[in-house]
């Protein structure tokens, strides 16, 4: 297949421009008086008509996965209020778990985090998982901690913490490595709709400019899901993937996945360690406590031993 793209400028050069494409390579850049094409036939012509012809751009640092897995979750990023968080999540009622993504409390006129409380006034039976635009940070609901076993006698995780009430009841936010991310975005319905969710988000980046980019911090099974639309055809993208301190059990596998490298449109490029915490969730480690919560020093998710 040969496309000529012709009747471009380019920003840092004068007159009009052809280029020429073969088969998905560009084989051909020339100015228009130095090109003589009369007697070439291409499959497709574009006449750009003297605008301008740019190269795609990249996003060298992303979470992919985590916005396909979050494409249908309900959009939290405006709300400016506990009460707006809440009347929009109330459009997923009937769903089989509400998800609600990139509320930043800071906003809030009520000046704190929400609780679970606050979300059992929406259901206490449907589970409800909202996270904030950090992700290091996230409520539930009763139901959801019931579904994680999580209450008043549970320890809090390495490199991550439990929130409770001043009578040590849990109240639903959890932080870092407590967050359940991966546990509730494995519910079949939002599973299900990850492929999808992955066009649409592929196509929206397109109109956008954007052909190439990252996914920092995934495991294994999402580097898979990956290589597997790839191979179905579906994926059309770049995809440079940076896998998470859980694969570095597997070392020889992360070397297998690297030697792939520039055989396709997924390629392994590195790893994402996070080392502590965030400080829009209190958890960024602090030699010296936060000024609003003394006994806070934040957390290490990855202890010095280790």
């Amino acid at each position: 297949i040969s496309i000529l793209f012709s009747n471009f400028k380019q920003i840092d050069k004068k007159g009009l421009w052809y280029l020429i494409v073969e088969d998905g390579i560009i084989q051909t850049v020339a100015n228009k008086d130095e090109l003589h094409i009369s007697n070439q036939s291409f499959s497709k012509v574009h006449d750009l008509k003297k605008n301008y012809l740019l190269p795609s751009f990249t996003d060298a640092h992303m979470h992919l996965s985590l916005y396909t897995l979050l494409y249908s979750a309900i959009n939290l990023r405006d709300c400016q209020s506990i009460k707006e968080v809440q009347e929009k999540l109330k459009k997923g009622i009937g769903r089989e778990l509400i998800v609600g993504w990139g509320f930043d409390h800071e906003q809030f006129q009520e000046e704190r985090m929400p609780t679970r409380k606050d979300l059992d006034t929406i259901s206490s039976e449907i589970p409800i998982f909202i996270l904030r635009f950090d992700e290091h940070i996230g409520v539930v609901n009763s139901e959801v901690l019931r579904h994680l076993g999580i209450n008043q006698d549970t320890i809090d995780p390495e490199g991550g913490k439990i929130g409770r009430f001043l009578d040590g009841q849990p109240n639903g936010i959890l932080v870092d490595k407590a967050l359940p991310t991966e546990d509730i975005l494995n519910n079949s319905w939002i599973k299900n709709s990850m492929r999808q969710n992955l066009l649409k988000v592929q196509e929206e980046f397109f109109r956008k400019g954007l052909t190439s980019v990252s996914d920092m911090g995934i495991n294994f099974d999402t580097l898979d899901f990956y290589r597997d639309m790839e191979e179905k055809g579906y994926l059309k993208m770049r995809v440079h993937v940076y896998l998470n301190e859980v694969c570095l059990k597997e070392k020889e596998r992360i070397e297998k996945e690297m030697s792939k490298n520039g055989l396709g449109l997924v390629q392994v490029r590195g790893l994402k360690l996070f080392v502590d915490g965030s400080f829009g969730a209190s958890s960024g480690a602090l030699y010296e406590p936060y000024t609003n919560d003394p006994n806070n020093y934040g957390l290490l998710r990855i202890l010095p031993e280790n």
